[in-house]
């Protein structure tokens, strides 16, 4: 047990790092992970696999790193990659249960902190924005997301079954976030684990017909009996949340537009900065998209290293099921990439390893399943 909560501990402390936005907050991210590798491992070491990754990458994100289109970050960034590498790999040695656990008590924790947050700032129009000032209103509900992909991977791997009160949750805390971006991904993450869940169990499958058929004849006579009220009360939400200004955002294609505009021979192979644009003026330099970010500080290396990720799953030799959940659940991660900055450089990008190394742990092999079927027949 005091392993389970020494290891939740460090997440929990990872994300409050991180979530403050501050510098250095920041840099205290990378300090844990460090502090959590040293307490494991009591020294580090890399093995030669892992260096050739860490240089190859260093040496193809370099040359666009060095023009300074941002200073000295994504240099300090890429010299501490290793560290949130080799945190992320080590969580993912221990045991299968013991992950799990400390991804839910950590889920868990998050969401009881997060409910404590909109109790205390409750009537507020945009509480979250008071909870953590540096996080702003769609950072806490997209920070829950990436932890609920992680904490949802884990539980298939190991139940061949997707959480669903979390995914439930997720979507609450994205609706009282206001969200856009949040709300469609969370909405999505709680239809994709009951679709997988129902086909994947014949027993899911017929809970989820009765479930199904029981809450739409009750939504039926409740609508009908309550139309007008729920009318009023449904455009009182839509005016309340981003959803009023459209489903896309104008202000993130506008950033996108400017962005592209700086786009030539050289600055697509070594990145752009923000000068000149909306991200400058409007935003603070905040690009609101991962993919925009990785861009700029990597160049076109950068981009490529982070797009052909997924591939490593697809080509696997691991159950074709798992492999269509696994790369699902990080498009949905990506969805919500393009707009906020979590991932690519970040220390969030602790968990998007997370992913590929609970993935490559836990996954079955063809192989294996294969001598499991023939043993059983």
């Amino acid at each position: 047990m005091k392993k389970i909560a020494f290891d939740t501990s460090f997440l929990c402390l990872l994300m409050v790092a991180f979530a403050f936005q501050t510098p250095i907050t920041i840099a205290a991210s990378y300090i844990i992970a460090l502090v959590y590798i040293i307490n494991e491992r009591k020294y580090i070491s890399i093995n030669k696999v892992d260096a050739l990754v860490f240089s190859g990458a260093a040496l193809i994100c370099l040359p666009a790193a060095a023009s300074l289109n941002h200073g000295i970050a994504p240099i300090f960034y890429l010299a501490v990659a290793p560290i949130i590498f080799i945190a992320a790999q080590q969580l993912s040695k221990k045991d299968h249960g013991h992950i799990l656990l400390c991804l839910k008590y950590f889920y868990w924790i998050f969401v009881f902190a997060i409910a404590i947050g909109l109790a205390a700032h409750w009537g507020d129009p945009e509480p979250f924005e008071l909870m953590i000032p540096g996080a702003g209103g769609n950072g806490l509900p997209s920070y829950l997301i990436v932890v609920q992909i992680g904490y949802s991977l884990t539980s298939y791997l190991k139940f061949n079954r997707l959480p669903i009160a979390s995914s439930i949750a997720t979507l609450l805390v994205a609706f009282f976030g206001l969200g856009r971006g949040s709300i469609l991904i969370g909405a999505l993450i709680l239809i994709f684990s009951i679709f997988v869940n129902a086909s994947t169990s014949k027993s899911d499958r017929k809970i989820t017909i009765r479930f199904v058929g029981i809450i739409a004849l009750l939504l039926s006579v409740y609508l009908y009996s309550n139309y007008e009220k729920i009318g009023s009360a449904l455009e009182l939400l839509i005016e309340q949340s981003k959803f009023s200004q459209g489903v896309f955002d104008e202000s993130r294609g506008q950033i996108i537009a400017d962005y592209m505009n700086k786009i030539n021979e050289w600055t697509l192979i070594f990145g752009a900065s923000y000068d000149n644009t909306s991200i400058a003026h409007y935003f603070d330099g905040n690009p609101h998209n991962s993919f925009i970010r990785v861009h700029s500080f990597y160049g076109v290396a950068g981009l490529i290293f982070v797009l052909t990720t997924p591939i490593f799953i697809a080509i696997s030799n691991r159950l074709v099921t798992q492999k269509i959940v696994a790369i699902c659940l990080i498009f949905f991660a990506w969805i919500r990439a393009t707009t906020e900055p979590i991932f690519f450089p970040s220390t969030l990008d602790f968990f998007y390893l997370f992913y590929f190394f609970i993935f490559f742990r836990f996954a079955q092999q063809k192989q294996k399943q294969l001598r499991i079927a023939c043993l059983q027949n």
